[in-house]
């Protein structure tokens, strides 16, 4: 099992990135590869995927910058993204999204998402600096 962490900086105040990315409804802006579509079953949050629909959601901390998405394929076997916004001294923002391979992903597949999450990065860095 590996464990990848991606950090981008962001000119913007903390908080302003905080709720944006706190706010479960923007997932499918920011997660584009991966949240095609987010839909209310039965009052939980789920994302449909290019592999299929996956429970998500979120387990937030304000006061410390950190959000724990939480997803998988049954409310039961649902895996963490740590996300965690860091204030920077010039006012602009650290977000680190930490991506951990689950036993069922393969090195290959991992790699891929790794990648993909590092393309969403820099896409919410863009859309954010806007």
């Amino acid at each position: 099992m590996h464990a990848e962490t991606i950090t981008t900086v962001i000119n913007r105040q903390p908080d302003d990135v905080f709720k944006y990315l706190n706010d479960i409804n923007n997932v499918t802006e920011w997660a584009f590869n991966f949240a095609k579509e987010l839909k209310v079953v039965d009052g939980s949050h789920k994302v449909v995927t290019p592999t299929g629909e996956f429970f998500l959601n979120y387990d937030s901390h304000p006061d410390l910058g950190l959000i724990d998405m939480w997803g998988g394929p049954t409310k039961d076997q649902m895996s963490p993204l740590p996300v965690r916004v860091l204030p920077l001294a010039d006012g602009s923002s650290a977000v680190t999204f930490t991506l951990t391979q689950t036993p069922d992903v393969d090195d290959a597949i991992f790699q891929k998402q790794v990648a993909s999450l590092s393309e969403e990065s820099t896409g919410l860095k863009k859309r954010l600096e806007k």
